[in-house]
């Protein structure tokens, strides 16, 4: 995925490459401040967003009760935009990892736009 993030770069992309964790501690802190809106419109801008190690950002999870909300108003934000999810959990085992089956569906078939599904790279 970062090959491809390079090579959409070259094509004149806008790409965020960030890990989930960061991210999430980055919604985190704009919502300290009162700037999530801000941040939103911010990551809502790039062409691209690719978020790395989803899955691996269960402890950032356990911290920030909340996390799962926050990740879900960035995929949210990103309607009609491209957002790639690299992560070791196999799809079908969202529900079980995030513990909410609405925000996986949601995250996966937002009907506003097919551009806005959420690309899920299992690595191996």
């Amino acid at each position: 995925m970062e090959g491809l993030g390079k090579r959409c770069c070259v094509a004149g992309y806008r790409v965020l490459y960030i890990k989930s964790g960061h991210l999430i501690e980055l919604m985190n802190k704009a919502r300290a401040i009162k700037s999530l809106p801000q941040q939103l419109r911010k990551i809502r801008a790039f062409d691209l967003l690719v978020i790395d190690e989803f899955g691996v950002e269960k402890l950032e999870r356990r911290e920030i009760s909340d996390a799962l909300s926050l990740l879900y108003k960035v995929i949210d934000a990103r309607v009609g935009r491209s957002t790639a999810v690299i992560t070791n959990v196999d799809f079908k085992d969202w529900t079980d990892y995030l513990g909410d089956p609405q925000i996986v569906m949601a995250s996966d078939q937002d009907p506003r736009s097919s551009a806005s599904r959420v690309l899920s790279v299992t690595q191996l």
